[in-house]
C-alpha cells in the first residue's frame, strides 16, 4: 500500500513540541512498523492556520489523492489536517470518492470501517472545540494585555522597534526624529499631507519598507495615538507601556488641523495651503494630476508653483513637464471662470441641457421609485 503524510504547524505553534520534522519522524517510524507492505510514495505540510482550506500542501495532497498518487493518508493527528468538523468531513469524503484511505498514528479510527468514521467525527468535534477555546483564551489575554497597555502585535509603527525580550515598543533612534518632524510641519508650519511627503523625501528620508514617502503616509502618521504615547486594539485604548515621540498638547492641535481640513474641502483640497487647482488640473503630457509646492527661496519666501504628481514620484525618468508658477495658472483659470460666468446665454444653455438630460432619465427614476414602494 502507497503511503502519503500530511503535517502541519500553526504560526503560533512553532515552540511546540509536535514540529513538522517531529511529526514527520513520528509518521514514518508507524509506517515502517507496518512491514514492508507499506511503501511510503508523498509527503506533504503546511505551515498556516488548521481553519482554512487554501493551503499549499493540503491542495497538493488532495490533487495527488486525485492522480492515485497513493493509497493511504496518514496523519499524526486529526487537527493537523483540520480544526474544522465540516471542512475535515468534507476532505475526509474527497479521499473516499477516490478510494484513499484516512489515518491518524496516535488516534484509533480507520475511515475505511463505519466506527472508524464515527470516531474521526467526534476527534474533529474536539479539535474544532479546541481550536475555539484557544482562540477565546488568546483573545481574553489579548483584552488584558491592551488595558495594560501592552503591544498586541501587527505592523511596527514607524518610529519604532519591538524588543522581544521586553515585549513592547521601544523607540527607533534613527525613525523617531522624522516623527517628530512630520508633526512639527504638519501643526507649527501648517504644511499640508502632500507638502511633508515632498519634504521628506526631498531630504532623502524614506518609510519603514524603504519606500518614499506619499501623503497618504503622512495622514496615517498623523491618526495613530501610538505616538503621543497611546495604544488602541479593539475599542479599547490605554496609555502605553512604550515612549512617546510627541506631547499630548500637540497631538491634540494636530487632530484639531486635521478634523478642520476634512470639513474644509478647500483646506483638504489644498493640503493646507491656497492651492485650488491642486488635483484639479492635469498634466498635458502624461495625464496626471498636477499639485501644489512650494519651495523656500531668498530668506523667509517661498516659490509656489504646480507640478506632475508623476514628476515628483519618479524624478527623472518620469513626466518631462515643466513647473508651472502657481500665480501664472490661477491667473489664466480664474479669468476664463469669469468670462464663462458671465456669460448668459452660455450657461443658459448648459442649464436647458442638463434640463433635458434630466427629463430623459425621468420615467427610469419613476420606474425604480415605484418598484422600491412596492417592495416596502
Amino acid at each position: 500500500m502507497r503511503i502519503a503524510s500530511y503535517t502541519r504547524i500553526s504560526l503560533d505553534e512553532e515552540h511546540q513540541p509536535f514540529s513538522l520534522p517531529a511529526q514527520k519522524e513520528r509518521i514514518e517510524a508507524y509506517c515502517k512498523s507496518q512491514g514492508n507492505d507499506w511503501v511510503w510514495a508523498k509527503h506533504y505540510e503546511d505551515m498556516c492556520t488548521g481553519t482554512i482550506l487554501e493551503r499549499k500542501g493540503l491542495q497538493e495532497m488532495l490533487k495527488g489523492a486525485r492522480n492515485s498518487e497513493f493509497d493511504c493518508l496518514l496523519v499524526f493527528r486529526v487537527d493537523r489536517l483540520s480544526r474544522n468538523v465540516r471542512q475535515i468531513s468534507q476532505i475526509v469524503e474527497e479521499l473516499d470518492k477516490v478510494g484513499v484511505r484516512f489515518r491518524s498514528i496516535t488516534e484509533p479510527f480507520d475511515t475505511a470501517t463505519s466506527a472508524g468514521r464515527m470516531m474521526m467525527q467526534m476527534l474533529a468535534v474536539f479539535a474544532e472545540f479546541e481550536h475555539a477555546t484557544i482562540v477565546e483564551r488568546t483573545i481574553v489575554g489579548m483584552e488584558k494585555k491592551a488595558k495594560l497597555g501592552g503591544w498586541n502585535g501587527g505592523g511596527i509603527p514607524f518610529g519604532y522597534n519591538y524588543d522581544i525580550d521586553k515585549k513592547q515598543l521601544i523607540v527607533n533612534p534613527d525613525e523617531a526624529p522624522i516623527v517628530k518632524l512630520s508633526f512639527e510641519f504638519y501643526v507649527d508650519k501648517k504644511m499640508g499631507s502632500t507638502q511633508i511627503a515632498q519634504e521628506l523625501n526631498k531630504r532623502g528620508y524614506r518609510t519603514k519598507a524603504g519606500n518614499r514617502w506619499a501623503g497618504s503616509g503622512i495622514i496615517a502618521m498623523i491618526n495613530r495615538p501610538v505616538y503621543a504615547g497611546k495604544l488602541k486594539w479593539r475599542d479599547i485604548e490605554r496609555a502605553g507601556q512604550h515612549l512617546s515621540l510627541i506631547d499630548q498638547a500637540q497631538w491634540i492641535k494636530a487632530h484639531e488641523i486635521l478634523e478642520e481640513r476634512s470639513k474644509n474641502y478647500r483646506l483638504c483640497r489644498a493640503n493646507g495651503t491656497n492651492y485650488y487647482l491642486s488635483r484639479v488640473t492635469v498634466c498635458g503630457r502624461c495625464g496626471n494630476h498636477m499639485i501644489g509646492v512650494s519651495a523656500k527661496v531668498r530668506g523667509d519666501s517661498r516659490y509656489q508653483y504646480y507640478m506632475c504628481t508623476r514628476r515628483d514620484k519618479y524624478s527623472k525618468d518620469g513626466c518631462a513637464q515643466d513647473i508651472i508658477p502657481k500665480d501664472k495658472i490661477e491667473k489664466i483659470v480664474f479669468e476664463q471662470l469669469k468670462v464663462v460666468f458671465n456669460d448668459e446665454g452660455l450657461l443658459n444653455n448648459v442649464l436647458e441641457k442638463v434640463n433635458t438630460q434630466l427629463q430623459k432619465s425621468r420615467p427610469l427614476y419613476e420606474k425604480e421609485l415605484a418598484s422600491a414602494e412596492n417592495e416596502i
